[in-house]
């Protein structure tokens, strides 16, 4: 057990896995930070130097079911085993459309199909300031996602509660295990 984890072991919760063995982690409020995305969902965590867990899991406390994160970067060194960690703040569901045809012309509405519900996603509002300072981010992109790997393809659609959004690109390398994903407003009918 590394010395840091020990120092703070008293703080230490337990975290489950899908698949993995539940562990203690210090979980902590990341720097010095006012920014209030920072304070609300991007924790630091402690862990032990055998930790299973790893980049791109999802963790949940067994002391409070609402605490889920995305593990997106793990590191150890001598003194300590440390992991950042992104809150799930909400869960999305993805559709592939297709063009409505009557007789051969296109209708101009589109059809909708489900083909998944229920995805734990960490979502961020990308904002006019964001846009200045990160050459990355789309002119159109209204949100930047974060949700476990899958099917999901350029043109689907996400809902958000009531919200409908566009997949306009997909970053399948920026964190292990995890696609990070720009969306524009869906004004498709």
């Amino acid at each position: 057990m590394s010395s840091v984890f020990y120092a703070f072991q008293e703080r230490a919760q337990l975290y489950s896995c899908v698949g993995k063995e539940n562990e203690l982690m210090v979980v902590t409020r990341r720097g010095k930070t006012t920014s209030t995305t920072a304070m609300n969902n991007i924790r630091t965590a402690l862990l032990k130097d055998d930790t299973k867990f790893s980049n791109g899991d999802i963790v949940t406390s067994l002391s409070n079911s609402n605490d889920k994160f995305f593990v997106v970067a793990k590191q150890s060194s001598t003194e300590a085993t440390q992991a950042q960690l992104y809150r799930i703040n909400t869960a999305i569901t993805i559709c592939k459309l297709t063009k409505g045809y009557v007789n051969g012309v296109f209708t101009g509405k589109y059809v909708e199909a489900v083909v998944s519900t229920d995805i734990p996603c960490y979502q961020r509002d990308v904002t006019t300031k964001m846009k200045e300072y990160d050459g990355g981010l789309l002119q159109d992109t209204s949100k930047k996602l974060l949700i476990p790997k899958n099917s999901v393809v350029l043109d689907d659609r996400i809902k958000i509660g009531t919200n409908n959004f566009r997949v306009t690109y997909i970053n399948d390398s920026g964190f292990e295990g995890l696609f990070e994903v720009q969306v524009s407003v869906d004004l498709r009918v």
